[in-house]
């Protein structure tokens, strides 16, 4: 059997049906994963180097508690609460009048209200038994109100005087 004879015309469509079988799919709609990779890998390192500027700059004053021998120095805390005004140091709470140490409350509510002369006073002889000290803690109980807070600080301040240092501490439960 012989093989038919393909005219010019006719080998030109075979060529081109042959070719159109064997030819690559074009990649126009392929994602380019490169390109993307490398704009997040920059964009992440430079969001944390952005970030993380500020926290190399910030800085935190702040007083670190020495640690040694002996006591340290005195401090006082009053302490804000329902029951009334208690006056502490190291050795535990103040008695009426901050003379000596006792039990209870340094100054008990006087009706509904926080004993604020009463405070002035305690402060004033705090101060004459420890006059190198400028510096008391104050705290009060989530019940106590920001007016009675404020009074306090006037009065263990005493127009700067007493205690011009006033620090201000999380209240207890």
């Amino acid at each position: 059997m012989s093989e038919p004879k393909l005219d010019a015309r006719q080998r030109r469509l075979v060529r081109r049906a042959v070719a159109r079988a064997t030819s690559e799919p074009e990649v126009g709609g392929e994602l380019q994963i490169v390109p993307l990779l490398d704009i997040l890998v920059n964009l992440v390192s430079f969001l944390l180097v952005i970030l993380a500027t500020p926290l190399l700059l910030a800085q935190v004053e702040a007083q670190l508690p020495s640690f040694g021998p002996g006591r340290g120095p005195w401090r006082a805390t009053v302490t804000l609460t329902d029951a009334g005004i208690f006056v502490s140091d190291r050795d535990g709470t103040y008695a009426a009048g901050c003379a000596s140490h006792g039990s209870g409350a340094t100054l008990p509510r006087v009706g509904s209200e926080l004993d604020f002369s009463g405070l002035r006073y305690c402060a004033e002889q705090l101060r004459r038994a420890h006059p190198d000290t400028e510096s008391i803690t104050l705290t009060a109980n989530p019940g106590v109100g920001l007016q009675s807070v404020l009074s306090a600080m006037d009065a263990v301040q005493g127009h700067g005087r007493l205690f011009p240092d006033v620090t201000i501490a999380a209240g207890l439960r």
